[in-house]
């Protein structure tokens, strides 16, 4: 095992960081290299900020040869794609514009406000922040699976940041081509958004979990924190996870009262957090049991949990065709380590250890850093023959992993009803149901539920939009009804004529409905 007691920035970007795997995945989708835009950071020998934008680099090693001369170099970022190249005047002229980027998603432990991620002095640790590593992959796996199932993206790549969390980039045809309102609406289904309250997640957060039938992979995610990372331990922790419930606010009160008023004293008496978490459960379910009017508690349980393993993103990272992202095997300055690619396969993103496999220019390891660049890639779903079961030749039913799944299950998945008719890249032949069992039945009557409360609030909206206005357009106080039928005739009469005598037609708005007749 080749290991070097360390190299500095400028050895590494001259002579280790994996520049054609970089190009090979930028251009995969037929885009030319030298319409990227890159930019570059360094640093003087005096401490001062560099930062060079509009980079534009025409093969690998132009590329290697831009960033290892620069001043000081620190880090270096891709950006857009742009329709005529990447020129400063004719960027900020509007005559180049961004049409295409590689859709990057961004999250970070400090968002998690339950983990401790800085030293005494405020700076973020890195050995804390490796601590907390695992809930980072609870919520890129999550993230996972809703960019595939609910997208159909298949070429995504999960990579370490460096120290305090993970970056997704996905490079699916579909992704690049996207404008920022097409980004900004994948962003509001996958985003944990928070409550104004800020605490728990909003509704519609929960809605896409139960729509997608996550609930079972968020619970036994927040298992796993709860078993392993111990955020239940701490008994300060317990009564925040109560407060965050905040039950007791609700006018239905007085029947959840005698059961959840002492949660938060009920709580400190556990030895241990798994405990705690089993009594806040077995409390919960006591009180749904109680009747309809009292599932809201379970749905906020639900809430409250997924503000703990559901991903948090940078807005401006996903939804800005023109936001510039580090990238993937860039080092991180601070500690020293690459942002080096995860395994693709769910047990690999979880048994994944920052501090054990990414490599460390501190501490260099060349085989490390080969069996990273190996990771170094975001290919498609496997063919159909290595999906096939090798007795019977049939496609094999992937688990819901981190791994690819399979053309023809995925087209047995039914897209959520609340994605956008653009983010589906084909049509989807639809396959012989199978018959439901008791689980998958009451999941379904969930999902419909779901469902219809969204679409009786649209069908209200709409029926209140006919009844205000008339052809879609309101009517004004100032607005006159159309003349009756004896204002025409005294019309006519004035010149001494009457009406003429056909047949009567009935005058209806856009939305079909009858008007007073002229």
């Amino acid at each position: 095992m080749a290991v070097m007691p360390a190299i500095t920035m400028r050895d590494y970007y001259r002579d280790k960081y994996p520049y054609k795997q970089l190009v090979a995945l930028l251009t995969s989708n037929g885009d030319k290299l030298e319409n990227c835009e890159f930019a570059i950071e360094g640093k003087t020998a005096d401490g001062a900020k560099l930062y060079k934008r509009y980079v534009r680099a025409f093969s690998a090693d132009d590329l290697r040869r831009q960033v290892s001369t620069f001043e000081g170099v620190r880090a270096f970022h891709f950006g857009a794609f742009y329709d005529h190249g990447v020129d400063r005047k004719l960027i900020r002229a509007g005559e180049s514009r961004a049409t295409r980027r590689v859709l990057s998603f961004d999250i970070d432990l400090t968002d998690k406000e339950f983990l401790k991620t800085t030293d005494a002095d405020g700076a973020a640790s890195a050995e804390l922040c490796d601590k907390a590593y695992p809930v980072s992959a609870m919520s890129a796996y999550i993230l996972r699976v809703l960019l595939n199932e609910a997208f159909g993206f298949q070429r995504v790549m999960v990579v370490y940041s460096g120290r305090r969390g993970v970056h997704v980039h996905v490079f699916d045809e579909a992704a690049m081509a996207m404008d920022d309102e097409q980004r900004a609406s994948v962003l509001a289904y996958v985003d944990g958004e928070m409550h104004e309250n800020l605490l728990h997640v909003r509704d519609a957060v929960r809605a896409v979990m139960v729509v997608q039938d996550l609930r079972g992979e968020v619970y036994r995610c927040f298992d796993g924190l709860v078993k392993k990372l111990g955020i239940l331990d701490s008994l300060n922790d317990r009564v925040s996870f109560v407060n965050r419930l905040d039950l007791l606010r609700r006018e239905e009160h007085e029947k959840i009262g005698p059961v959840l008023t002492t949660l938060a004293e009920d709580v400190l008496e556990p030895e241990t957090g798994l405990q705690a978490w089993l009594l806040i459960q077995d409390k919960i379910n006591s009180v749904v049991f109680k009747g309809a009017d009292c599932e809201w508690v379970q749905e906020r349980l639900d809430c409250v949990v997924l503000a703990y393993v559901w991903p948090r993103l940078d807005e401006a990272v996903t939804k800005d065709a023109k936001h510039l992202t580090k990238v993937p095997f860039s080092c991180h300055a601070a500690s020293g380590r690459v942002a080096a690619a995860t395994p693709r396969d769910f047990r690999g993103l979880f048994k994944y250890r920052p501090q054990r496999d990414a490599p460390s220019i501190r501490d260099w390891n060349d085989a490390k850093m080969e069996a990273a660049v190996a990771l170094f890639a975001a290919p498609g779903a496997p063919s159909s023959l290595e999906n096939a079961v090798a007795s019977g030749g049939a496609p094999q039913k992937p688990p819901r992993v981190l791994g690819w799944m399979s053309q023809k299950a995925a087209r047995k998945m039914k897209r959520s009803p609340l994605v956008p008719n653009w983010a589906v890249t084909e049509k989807q032949q639809p396959a012989v149901e199978a018959p439901l069992s008791d689980k998958q039945a009451a999941h379904a009557e969930e999902v419909e539920q779901v469902v219809d409360a969204v679409m009786r609030q649209v069908t209200d909206a709409d029926k209140k939009r006919r009844r205000e206005t008339r052809a879609g357009m309101p009517l004004s106080t100032e607005q006159q009804e159309p003349p009756r039928r004896e204002q025409v005739a005294a019309a006519w009469a004035l010149h001494g004529r009457t009406p003429p005598v056909g047949p009567q037609f009935v005058r209806c708005d856009a939305y079909g409905g009858v008007l007073n007749a002229t």
